[in-house]
């Protein structure tokens, strides 16, 4: 068996949840078909991907031990190898649980040089702090930002009315949502 190491496995920190993030190494001996990630010793996921993000809800308030491992499939033998897992432990902060203040958002949508392309910028304040802003067009995500100002570009190709919402979250789940109408 050919154990596969992981270039990274990292929390970063999102509302009452945890992302690990983590990429295959460029030196991999083998390809690296996929990862198995697990909680407290549980299986609760397999990614048939090279590099990913996962979020963990992590809301209980409860300090957890997550194990992430590289699995390669060899087609020559049918044979699974799965490397031994990258640990990360995580104790969610009493910020992410006990805030109960909801961040302030607001959104301003402006006409750039062509009819069909609009600049979109949202501000949010929070008194913890903001942990991400998504914007969105007539309920489809277009952009998320994890500091504020967030602001993107986004097309507008329908005729008619339209709404760009930005939705602002903090390291407790709190969130706050701001809309504007545009006239296309």
């Amino acid at each position: 068996m050919v154990t596969l190491a992981l270039l990274s496995a990292s929390p970063v920190v999102a509302r009452a949840e945890m992302i690990l993030v983590w990429d295959a190494p460029a030196d991999s001996p083998v390809s690296v078909d996929g990862y198995r990630l697990y909680r407290d010793g549980v299986l609760v996921a397999e990614v048939a991907a090279a590099s990913l993000s996962w979020p963990i809800d992590v809301s209980d308030g409860e300090t957890h031990t997550f194990a992430i491992s590289s699995v390669h499939f060899d087609v020559e033998t049918n044979v699974i190898s799965e490397s031994d897992g990258t640990i990360v432990t995580y104790t969610p902060s009493p910020a992410q649980l006990s805030d109960s203040v909801p961040p302030s958002v607001a959104v301003s949508v402006n006409q750039t040089g062509e009819s069909s392309a609009y600049q979109v910028t949202a501000m949010a304040n929070d008194n913890v702090g903001v942990e991400r802003i998504e914007l969105s067009l007539d309920a489809s995500l277009f952009a998320t930002c994890y500091s504020s100002p967030c602001s993107a570009r986004v097309a507008i190709e329908s005729s008619g009315s339209h709404v760009i919402t930005a939705v602002a979250w903090d390291a407790a789940d709190n969130k706050a949502a701001s809309a504007s109408t545009v006239e296309r």
